[in-house]
């Protein structure tokens, strides 16, 4: 009607990085380079606090770095990397890292001293948690999760690259019979013991439960020597 349209290639809604015609990958590139920053921040300022409690030290690091990085992973948790030869994002692995005391090592031999929930698996719990509320509460939301369904149920050979596929692939790693129907929505596969527990806690929790027998295994094939530090658990 005469007016003058603005086009742009990307904008910020919610804090949730969108581009015209990129995937969710782009939204989760910007909030590791924020992390990545809020990150350098706290490290400089924890300085003041040498002697402070590790457990206190792992829930600030957490709300902040984890807060800073995980909002909007409803949208993006599905699209983090996850093949090549190093999967993963940097910043979860340089907390996971920097808390086990280790360095820049491999994350692999970060796990296991302790319970540890990686940046990432909560990243993925989240858009996991976005179904499950969906599937429980209906409506609108509901219905968006229902047209990300459909959107992978009917790309054919792109359906991996979806949402829906993406996180399909991703659970069935630690859930193998995770899937999620669509008439009516629902989520199946999860093991029936653990129902009880919110599903984003039960699902990290089984993450760390897998990755850590997955480095029992890796240690037990290869015997390490007593000038490495998997000696121990040998």
């Amino acid at each position: 009607k005469g007016s003058r349209l603005s086009i742009v290639e990307f904008f910020t809604y919610l804090g949730v990085f969108f581009h015209w015609k990129q995937d969710a990958t782009e939204a989760w590139e910007d909030r590791e380079g924020t992390a990545h920053k809020a990150f350098g921040a706290l490290k400089g300022t924890l300085f003041l606090a040498p002697h402070l409690p590790f457990d206190r030290l792992r829930m600030v690091v957490f709300a902040i770095v984890g807060g800073v990085y995980r909002y909007g992973a409803e949208s993006w948790g599905p699209f983090i990397p996850m093949s090549g030869p190093s999967p993963g994002s940097r910043i979860s692995k340089a907390v996971t890292g920097w808390l086990t005391g280790f360095g820049h090592t491999k994350v692999e031999r970060c796990r296991g001293w302790f319970h540890l929930r990686e940046l990432d698996t909560e990243a993925q719990a989240s858009a996991l948690r976005a179904v499950h509320d969906a599937c429980e509460r209906g409506g609108l939301f509901g219905r968006a999760v229902e047209q990300l369904r459909d959107n992978w149920s009917g790309a054919g050979r792109g359906a991996g690259g979806t949402w829906m596929g993406r996180l399909h692939k991703i659970v069935r790693k630690t859930w193998p019979q995770f899937k999620v129907p669509r008439a009516p929505l629902t989520i199946e596969g999860r093991p029936a013991s653990r129902n009880s527990l919110p599903i984003a806690k039960d699902y990290c929790d089984a993450v760390w439960e897998r990755t850590w027998k997955c480095r029992q295994d890796a240690v037990l094939r290869k015997l390490p020597t007593d000038k490495q530090q998997d000696y121990i658990f040998h």
